[in-house]
């Protein structure tokens, strides 16, 4: 059995690089708003890395 991760709509296979996005939020039209992800699972359990940018990026 493969055990996956799940992060919004990512699901990680260990020692895989996977994309998708976290929905936020419905715009005008209906569809839904995402966050982009990236998820870099390694082969085993271990130290973890959260990289965040552009939290505020309108902002002076």
């Amino acid at each position: 059995v493969t055990e996956l991760l799940h992060i919004g709509s990512v699901s990680a296979e260990r020692g895989s690089v996977s994309r998708g996005g976290i929905p936020v939020d419905i715009d005008l039209r209906g569809g839904t708003a995402d966050i982009p992800i990236i998820v870099c699972r390694g082969l085993q359990d271990g130290p973890v890395l959260w990289l965040n940018g552009a939290t505020h990026g309108d902002e002076p």
